[in-house]
């Protein structure tokens, strides 16, 4: 199979991938499970053909239908949907640094999961402030699954060293965030850094070892800066204004997956 034929299966899948998000994040958000079916994005989704369960379907259909005119739907579901297509693209073009990995199916497998569980985090944390546990929790182990997959593709002495790094990564992660909230807590009187963003760190760690995680993190740190600076001098909102770091930290981590450590740490000895 070519690579424009790969491409465009991984954009249909990251179509539909993109939809169950948006579900997540509607049913996550209103305390629901995935299967409970008190609730949905409108009252007659049961009865709707399924190609337009597909937001960017629907949205099109409403965009050029008049009949269907007077139905709502908000733009961030078809974004969302277009943006985890593009994402799962890029997958198939990731590098990433501590996963002795072989074969592109397998990186591309990988990458694609672990969009899947930082972009409805990314979505909830804009939205809400919030990063729910359970999504947190699930990137932690498989994380550490897909290290220990990977790993024991190798030796078993590097598959267990790759482990133990990963493992260590994640705690660390953890324990480091915890630290800062409750050092700006202290200094500045509320809390910069909530728990939310410690779990988060340490779904990163699970997944790009502490290298990896040392570069999100600053990566992270650097973009958030700056973004807080140009809503200052721009006078979009006061430099002592709380705004979701989840979208900055989950970005980097993906990126650095994407482009592995090594392409990090020569643009930062460049800087």
């Amino acid at each position: 199979m070519n690579l424009a034929s790969i491409n465009s299966y991984l954009f249909l899948i990251g179509l539909y991938i993109g939809n169950l998000i948006n579900m997540i994040c509607f049913r996550v958000t209103r305390k629901k499970t995935i299967t409970d079916n008190s609730i949905c994005h409108d009252q007659n989704d049961f009865n709707i053909k399924w190609y337009k369960n597909i937001s960017l379907i629907r949205w099109i259909l409403i965009t050029l239908d008049r009949k269907l005119s007077n139905q709502n739907l908000s733009i961030r579901y078809p974004f969302t949907e277009i943006l985890c297509a593009g994402l799962f693209v890029s997958s198939n073009f990731a590098q990433p640094t501590n996963l002795f990995i072989d074969s592109k199916l397998l990186s591309t497998v990988s990458g694609c999961l672990l969009i899947s569980l930082l972009l409805p985090l990314i979505i909830i944390d804009l939205e809400f402030l919030w990063l729910p546990k359970s999504i947190c929790f699930a990137g932690i182990i498989s994380g550490l699954m897909v290290t220990l997959f990977f790993g024991l593709q190798t030796n078993l002495g590097d598959g267990i060293l790759l482990l133990l790094n990963h493992s260590l990564a994640s705690f660390l992660g953890f324990i480091l965030f915890i630290s800062l909230s409750l050092i700006s807590k202290k200094i500045l009187r509320k809390e910069a850094l909530g728990f939310g963003d410690a779990k988060l760190s340490s779904f990163l760690g699970s997944w790009l070892g502490i290298n990896g995680l040392l570069i999100s993190i600053s990566i992270a740190f650097i973009t958030a800066g700056l973004f807080s600076f140009l809503g200052f001098i721009t006078g979009r909102f006061p430099i002592t204004r709380v705004f979701p770091f989840a979208p900055f930290l989950a970005s980097a981590g993906y990126l650095v997956w994407f482009f592995g450590n090594e392409f990090w740490l020569k643009l930062i000895i460049k800087l």
